[in-house]
């Protein structure tokens, strides 16, 4: 089977009412895809689809973890992830007067839907922006070594002489309101 088939969901063979759907995403998900900003990770998802007639609510709820490097000391560093997302699915030409993401227009005859990108895209944008250790939980000799080569004036070399093309800048008066 198709490793990307289980994310396929059968729409015209489910019957109008509350389909329930668990995954556990690992590694082998984000290899399906060219480019990740996640490998290793276990995390658990529920889909929640309600069909109706005119319409389809499908409902993510994830969470889990994710490793990842430290942007400060670059050890590996457990990352939560924890999203609730939601997509709404009407069948027809797509309207003009709906202005959201959530809602996604199927042609009347379209019988299955691949929830693969949507679960991709959450969990993606679920990362941290920042992702550092606690503080005094990295790993101490690269934070000693960070400290030794930042303790220069923005502006200044490694002698502290100030670089002529920015010394009129520190005369520059900063208004705080």
């Amino acid at each position: 089977m198709n490793p990307a088939g289980q994310y396929i969901l059968r729409l015209a063979e489910m019957p109008p009412g509350n389909h329930s759907f668990k995954y556990l995403i690992d590694r082998s998900f984000f290899n399906l895809f060219e480019s990740s900003d996640i490998d290793e990770c276990r995390i658990n998802l529920d889909v929640n689809l309600q069909k109706f007639e005119d319409m389809i609510l499908i409902g993510f709820i994830f969470e889990g973890t994710a490793r990842k490097n430290c942007d400060r000391c670059n050890d590996m560093l457990d990352v939560s992830l924890k999203g609730k997302e939601k997509i709404i699915i009407k069948y027809g030409a797509a309207s003009e007067t709906t202005g959201s993401d959530e809602v996604i227009f199927l042609p009347v005859l379209h019988n299955d839907f691949d929830i693969s990108k949507y679960i991709f895209d959450y969990m993606n944008l679920a990362l941290p922006v920042s992702r550092v250790h606690p503080e005094g939980k990295c790993n101490r000799d690269v934070v000693k070594k960070l400290k030794e080569l930042s303790g220069t004036k923005k502006g200044s070399d490694a002698s502290g002489k100030i670089d002529p093309r920015w010394k009129d800048l520190l005369n520059l008066a900063i208004k705080k309101n």
